[in-house]
């Protein structure tokens, strides 16, 4: 980049991150200025947001520097859900922003800002579309582990247990190591999670991890899978209790049609109404999924349906 294109980046990013500090990260405020600068949201906005808060950085005091290092942080937790532009390219920018934060706050000065960030980091490397995703999923591994040495469950149990279920779905979908291993460590770090997130205390977080919990049960290679199937079933029923068609229709629609998958695989019960059963989940799930509002899952649960169609033991 010339000098003059340099400058324009580093005026747009003085914007953004004072709108950040005005508005202590709303989005209602950011994201506005955000989209009228769609052009800027790319790599070299990365790289140029490194660079310069790295050299701020070195030049003031420690109050100073956190205080920097805090608003770079809301600027990229926000930017990580900022709905427009490249997402590829939003997500570079987030991962440079958290980095830049942990040159500030570190495990020994400000332990819950570190692992927070750390926690973010994870979120974003789990996101990332750029580089080798097998990779990314590692530094999504290692950044909430890390994260887990501050994240007590006796000291910050809910983030504990958040940071336990987003470890558990990077270990579901996570490409190296031995895949039934990765599976058991996801298990055990949903159910970890709900030693907290119980339905009394935390009912939408329980729900979740519910679901999550009935996934990694769906696709266990280890243990009796009729087991793992009932086991996943009861899960999905449980997270259904809160997640109700009328108060949360999208994850109840999310839900239903992993219910639907999992009867279709059933191996216990009578195997024609376990299709039965699955046919009349994913003709409740199309209720919420239209082809207009959700053009993609819609053609997923329609897929659903007909091979269950194809399965179909009783009627004609």
């Amino acid at each position: 980049m010339d000098k003059e294109r340099i400058q324009i980046y580093t005026n747009f990013l003085l914007k953004a991150l004072q709108a950040t500090a005005d508005s202590n990260g709303d989005p209602k405020i950011i994201y506005p200025l955000l989209q009228a600068n769609l052009d800027k949201l790319d790599d070299n906005l990365a790289y140029i947001l490194q660079i310069w808060v790295t050299a701020e950085l070195s030049e003031v005091e420690t109050d100073a520097a956190e205080f920097l290092a805090n608003i770079v942080g809301n600027f990229s937790f926000c930017l990580n859900d900022f709905p427009f532009g490249n997402k590829s390219n939003n997500m570079e920018i987030v991962i440079a922003g958290y980095r830049v934060v942990l040159k500030v706050f570190t495990r020994e000065s400000r332990p819950k800002n570190w692992a927070t960030t750390l926690h973010n980091l994870g979120n974003a490397y789990c996101e990332r579309i750029k580089g080798d995703q097998a990779q990314n999923l590692e530094n999504a591994l290692t950044a909430y582990k890390r994260a887990l040495e501050v994240y007590t469950k006796k000291d910050f149990p809910i983030d504990w247990a958040m940071t336990q279920n987003n470890l558990g779905t990077t270990y579901c979908e996570r490409i190296k190591g031995d895949q039934a291993q990765n599976l058991e460590n996801a298990l055990t770090a949903y159910k970890r999670g709900l030693e907290v997130c119980t339905k009394k205390d935390f009912p939408i977080y329980w729900a979740m991890i519910q679901n999550n919990l009935g996934n990694s049960y769906r696709n266990r290679i280890r243990g009796d899978r009729a087991q793992n199937l009932e086991n996943a079933i009861a899960a999905y029923k449980r997270a259904l209790e809160v997640r109700t068609k009328q108060n949360f229709p999208d994850d109840w629609a999310t839900t239903q049609n992993n219910l639907g998958i999992a009867y279709c695989e059933r191996i216990r019960g009578d195997r024609t109404q376990n299709l039965e059963n699955a046919i009349a989940t994913y003709q409740q799930v199309l209720e919420v999924r239209t082809r207009k509002d959700f053009p993609i899952d819609w053609a997923a649960t329609q897929n659903n349906l007909g091979i269950a169609y194809c399965d179909r033991i009783s009627g004609d």
